[in-house]
């Protein structure tokens, strides 16, 4: 893939995710009541959600894409550690939002049903984690044995068996 394809595909990437972060944002933000329907609330706060949640994104986006840069320069770990550090405390807070975020949700669902939301949950959470145990394999894979810079990997006419 060529540089211009790769660069245009990360900025896709990357503001299509900035979007759906704050999209996603703005609509937890917006949720007062889950049970027994669904009751949205939008309002300023939610506009004020779905900004911050893109630009958490577009901000977790420019650390990793740093990183990436500059370890593939060469640059020392310890010369990522600022970069590294930040990215893992934004990550930290991003999780204890979504747990709280959650938490308060299930404030209105009935002691009956708790068992089963927090099952349904908890399967969720081991499909995602299946699918990303999956792509990893996949992609280690298909990196493993990489052709040669500047070829297809294809055999070429003298090279046939």
């Amino acid at each position: 893939m060529s540089t211009q394809h790769s660069s245009s595909f990360l900025w896709i990437a990357r503001y299509a995710s900035a979007l759906a972060c704050g999209v996603a944002a703005g609509f937890l933000y917006s949720i007062k009541h889950v049970n027994p329907s669904l009751e949205l609330e939008v309002g300023v706060g939610s506009g004020l959600a779905a900004l911050f949640g893109g630009w958490l994104a577009l901000f977790l986006w420019k650390q990793a894409m740093r990183m990436a840069e500059r370890s593939g320069e060469g640059d020392a770990p310890a010369s990522l550690q600022p970069q590294r550090r930040a990215l893992i405390i934004v990550s930290i807070i991003l999780f204890a939002v979504m747990l709280i975020s959650y938490l308060a949700a299930l404030k209105d669902v009935k002691s009956a049903a708790m068992l089963q939301v927090l099952q349904g949950a908890g399967f969720a959470l081991l499909v995602i984690g299946g699918i990303c145990a999956v792509m990893v394999h996949l992609v280690r894979l298909l990196n493993r044995e990489q052709p040669p810079d500047g070829t297809t990997g294809e055999p070429s006419d003298g090279d046939e068996s």
